[in-house]
């Protein structure tokens, strides 16, 4: 019944409208490739053979509203040596940006991928621009790359017309005197390599599977299956590991990350000592992203999707999986109350939900 409900090609409660909704093929799949059934199962014949450490299962559909894929500046430059330089105006810190870019210089231009470099970001060149964030900083100086790129080769296949099959050493070449520097900014135009751009949805799912030690009040992170929907992924091995760091930073959220003030109205949780951020040990010890295939966005920049921030709201699944397992616990000592437990499931909140009875301890 839930698989039959989920929003497929609706208007949300919000007036949000839904397009092209991938959310029930992205549950389908996680499901099948976790086998989530016969996972189920071994939850549940775990529970009944432990006490005080319990298992918890959840699975998790969401979706991220993005905004359109546009406003950056890009300059692309050829020199006669065969290098291509670009420079854009969005932030490499950590995305994957810049290897985006040199993908797209690459592709566009039919140059060598090596050949391609792409310079940080400076305000002595680029200003104006849009902000580095919202997940669609890579796919929009994409776009602009992209344009700059197209402007560049139309005056290089008009020189070399009757010249076919040569390096791109011989083309730069036979280019000389032409001009070979470009700007593009990316304002949701069709062009030769792009298709416009629009407001969308992305969508995924997740699997988390946890288990509970109520006496340590220890959180493990067993297994954890997502499945997003990247269109046509610019980058399939970029957006794989900004989808597995949003969901462990949603991790951070959920679990770990908790603000606490005095009487004051001062923090009190203002360094790294009574703040946990996640660590090496909150990885799932089995952490598995796919992507799925045939879906490329009909707006997207090469019919991508953005891959950043969405995944952050999978973590929910790891909350619920662990409320999962503190119900059991709990249904051990004969309470069938609901489990209240909200975000950040601190180590204290969690215990306390547990609500242990150390008469009926043994040693």
């Amino acid at each position: 019944m839930r698989l039959n409900n989920l929003y497929k090609d609706d208007v949300t409660p919000f007036g949000q409208s839904l397009k092209n909704s991938t959310l029930s093929l992205c549950v389908q799949g996680a499901m099948q490739n976790c086998d989530f059934d016969r996972l189920a199962q071994q939850v549940t014949k775990f529970n009944h053979a432990n006490s005080h450490v319990k298992q918890g299962l959840s699975l998790t559909p969401f979706k991220y509203a993005l905004p359109p894929a546009s406003g950056f500046r890009a300059s692309v430059t050829v020199r006669e040596d065969g290098s291509v330089l670009v420079q854009q105006s969005g932030c490499e810190i950590g995305q994957g940006l810049d290897a985006k870019q040199r993908q797209a210089a690459a592709l566009v231009l039919n140059a060598p991928l090596e050949r391609v470099f792409v310079t940080g970001t400076t305000s002595q060149l680029q200003t104006l621009s849009s902000l580095t964030g919202g997940s669609t900083t890579s796919e929009a100086n994409v776009a602009s790359v992209t344009i700059a790129c197209e402007k560049i080769k139309a005056r290089m296949d008009e020189r070399l017309k009757a010249e076919p099959g040569k390096s791109w050493e011989e083309r730069v070449k036979a280019c000389s005197g032409l001009l070979l520097s470009d700007e593009g900014t990316y304002a949701g135009e069709t062009t030769e390599h792009l298709r416009g751009t629009e407001a969308y949805t992305a969508y995924g799912c997740a699997i988390s599977h946890v288990q509970y030690d109520s006496l340590l009040s220890e959180v493990r992170m067993l297994r954890v299956e997502l499945v997003t929907d990247q269109g046509t992924s610019l980058n399939p091995g970029i957006d794989a590991g900004q989808v597995q760091g949003a969901y462990v930073m949603g991790l951070g959220y959920v679990l770990t990350e908790e603000y606490a003030y005095n009487e004051q109205g001062q923090l009190t949780t203002n360094g790294t000592w009574e703040y946990k951020v996640p660590t090496v040990s909150c990885i799932p010890e089995k952490f598995d992203v796919t992507f799925l295939a045939n879906t490329p966005h009909p707006k997207g920049i090469f019919g991508s999707k953005a891959s950043g921030e969405p995944a952050t709201l999978a973590a929910s699944s790891a909350l619920s999986a662990l409320r999962a397992a503190v119900a059991a616990i709990r249904a051990d000592y004969g309470n069938s109350d609901p489990t209240v437990i909200s975000a950040p499931a601190t180590v204290e909140a969690v215990f306390n939900a547990c609500n242990l009875d150390p008469s009926k301890f043994s040693f």
